[in-house]
């Protein structure tokens, strides 16, 4: 037993440590897509695996590429995001008859290829499981903010004025998927806050016993005329604003 734990806790104490290096790397040198995160023959596996497993349902293929996975469908639905959301959507719910099957590795070849297939350019290193969380996936000619009407989840302290309801110490907004809902959550109570406000535009449920706690806000992102939530859901997580 004392062997087990021993065992059990020198991997847990891996994991932080490669943990703590990634957000330390983050910090220091955040990068995209386009910095060359993968290599081509990475993009060469993920296209094999692709055909074997994802183009039965993923098809056609036009001029060699998949359709439903580039251009502007591509980009609506994983643009401006961290490519750890397209990673682990392709693990949970990949391929359609049989998710989850596939190796890690091939997810992560799989994601290459997607990329690769979008224009982002080859690199001399393969994308890894732990430089994935640290890479944003956003198009070459933007600026990396989520556009208007975005469904976003953002962590905030709630204040209520008398111009109405608001977060502070807000974090940028991230996209919110409804498989996330439970990590989410859980990232929420422990995650940085930001420096952004956000008015909370239509709550329906009532907030009052919610005022200086830290919460979650799903919702609709508004740009203009200042940032604002067009609120879905608010959750408490547990922990109140210092």
């Amino acid at each position: 037993m004392g062997a087990m734990t021993t065992r059990r806790d020198g991997c847990l104490l891996a994991l932080v440590v490669v943990w703590a290096s990634a957000v330390g790397l983050s910090a220091r040198q955040p990068r995209t897509v386009w910095d060359g995160v993968y290599t081509g023959a990475q993009a060469e596996r993920g296209r094999s695996t692709f055909n074997t497993s994802c183009l039965r349902c993923h098809g056609p293929l036009v001029d060699g590429v998949p359709v439903r996975f580039t251009g502007d469908r591509f980009w609506a639905s994983w643009g401006e995001d961290s490519l750890a959301r397209l990673y682990a959507y392709l693990r949970q719910s990949m391929p359609n008859d049989a998710p989850g099957t596939l190796s890690p590795a091939a997810y992560i070849d799989l994601v290459a290829y997607l990329v690769s297939v979008n224009g982002a350019p080859a690199g001399s290193t393969d994308l890894s499981a732990e430089m994935i969380p640290l890479t944003r996936l956003t198009r070459r000619s933007g600026d990396g903010a989520l556009p208007e009407g975005a469904l976003v989840a953002v962590t905030g302290c709630l204040v209520k004025s008398a111009r109405g309801w608001s977060v502070t110490r807000g974090t940028v907004p991230e996209r919110a998927r409804s498989a996330d809902r439970v990590a989410e959550l859980a990232a929420a109570a422990d995650a940085p806050l930001g420096d952004a406000t956000f008015s909370l535009l239509y709550p329906t449920s009532p907030l009052d016993g919610l005022v200086g706690q830290r919460v979650l806000v799903r919702g609709l992102l508004v740009r203009r005329p200042a940032d604002a939530v067009n609120v879905m859901s608010v959750q408490t997580t547990a922990r109140r604003c210092e």
